[in-house]
């Protein structure tokens, strides 16, 4: 035979009474005095009292007979217990949960980083490719055309000037420009007419900054001179291509004191086909991707592997 009926399996004495779990018989028997004072049927007839009184007194029953208390406070204790764990567990879970949230979110920032970054060599590549494969065809060109003038016993073509300036190659009058936001080939083309000749422009697009190379014709070092030390008018930031200021350029701010400059034509070539460079571009684009979902399949697995965790985990409960 059970030791507590269904109904009193459900009931709570403490609670009912509202008493701590170990209170004495004396301080039971004064709370069950307290409450039945207020729903006692002789005192309040309502429905709700006459059914707190029924709930008070079982809870009496149980609590002064010492078999029963004995077991309600042993289910009471079992019941906290598995609280506990369960409170445990959702405390680890959440933990768990919340890490998993932040290495993603730190993946996602490195992914982002590192495409950023590889978005940002690969535009200095193309850049600097761009500007030895202009400065090789233009070193093929004059030589070209010194070996024709050998051949018909005519002097080489050099840049002279009365004052004699130092030797200026092909390499000397290239430079990279950083350009503003949102300037295409065309801008750029039109902000560089007023410098004179132009050899070659070649504009890298970026939704940031875009960059480009630009090689002045052989002959025109004023033009050159003065769209480096003016951002080429449109606030542009300027470096030498060779990586450092050449010879010429501090003979080219002494004619400028003096009053002199070139009078270099004004005309422009077009620059010549990059095809080879959007194929690299192209293929390090593809390489970007492999690599992006590489990454993302490892942080399923570990999402899977997280999630097994905590069910084994919720299982042992």
């Amino acid at each position: 035979m059970a030791l507590l009926t269904d109904e009193e399996r459900e009931l709570d004495p403490y609670l009912t009474l509202g008493i701590a779990p170990d209170a004495a018989e004396k301080d039971i028997r004064k709370a069950y005095r307290k409450l039945s004072l207020k729903c006692h049927p002789d005192k309040n007839s309502g429905p709700e009292a006459a059914e707190m009184f029924h709930s008070i007194s079982l809870a009496l029953a149980i609590l002064t007979s010492p078999e029963k208390r004995s077991f309600v406070d042993g289910k009471l204790a079992t019941a906290r217990a598995q609280a506990a764990r369960r409170a445990e567990m959702d405390s680890k879970r959440k933990a768990k949960v919340d890490d998993l949230l932040r290495r993603e979110e730190d993946a996602k920032r490195a992914r982002k980083d590192a495409a950023d970054q590889r978005k940002a060599a690969a535009a200095e590549e193309a850049v600097r490719s761009e500007g030895r494969r202009l400065m090789e065809e233009r070193k093929k060109r004059m030589e070209a055309a010194a070996a024709a003038a050998r051949e018909a016993d005519a002097p080489k073509p050099t840049i002279q000037q009365r004052d004699g300036p130092p030797p200026i190659s092909d390499e000397d009058l290239t430079i990279t420009l950083t350009l503003p936001v949102g300037y295409t080939q065309a801008t750029l083309e039109a902000a560089l007419s007023k410098y004179g000749a132009v050899e070659a422009v070649h504009v890298v697009p970026s939704k940031k900054k875009p960059k480009a190379i630009v090689q002045f014709a052989l002959g025109n070092w004023g033009g050159c001179w003065a769209c480096v030390h003016d951002g080429a008018g449109i606030g542009a930031k300027v470096k030498w291509a060779a990586g450092k200021e050449p010879a010429w350029v501090a003979w080219a701010a002494q004619q400028k004191e003096r009053g002199e400059g070139n009078e270099q034509g004004r005309t422009f070539k077009s620059a010549p086909d990059f095809g080879d460079v959007q194929d690299r571009q192209r293929q390090r684009e593809e390489d970007a991707a492999l690599e992006s979902a590489t990454l993302l399949r490892m942080r399923q697995r570990e999402r899977e592997r997280l999630a097994e965790e905590i069910r084994r985990a919720e299982e042992e409960v």
